[in-house]
């Protein structure tokens, strides 16, 4: 099973540049709801801001507080939960980090998505390729 998903255009004062942002669905009470997500190769962890957690049942006061280093330095924190998503039609639980800043941006890490799927980057075709292992 593959899934494709376009590399998304975007303008910067350096030119076009490309970003996957991949169509994923996370747990809403009892139905999925699908959202955009930049994959992230660099992140370890899907990442979430903490404020949708109770939208999607998660209890962060069941979870250690922790703090995480991106590539900027400065140290985010919040907690590491397990939750459900859906890429294309192959359900997962990955563990997500979910971050006390408001404004920190839906990514999919690399922690349990990359050993489900070989995932093709395909600059020629502009588009991400997801293919179930």
């Amino acid at each position: 099973m593959s899934i494709e998903f376009p590399l998304t255009p975007f303008r910067t004062k350096y030119g076009v540049l490309y970003r996957p942002i991949i169509g994923v669905s996370r747990k809403i009470g009892k139905r999925w709801a699908e959202s955009s997500f930049i994959l992230d190769s660099g992140a370890e962890f899907t990442m979430l801001p903490a404020r949708v957690a109770r939208s999607m049942d998660v209890d962060l006061d069941e979870f250690s507080r922790l703090s995480v280093e991106g590539i900027e330095g400065a140290g985010l924190k919040g907690a590491l939960a397990p939750i459900p998503i859906r890429v294309g039609r192959e359900k997962l639980t990955v563990r997500c980090f979910f971050a006390e800043k408001d404004d920190v941006p839906f990514l999919l890490g690399r922690a349990d998505v990359f050993d489900r799927f070989n995932i093709l980057f395909d600059a020629k075709k502009k588009r991400v390729v997801f293919t179930l292992i």
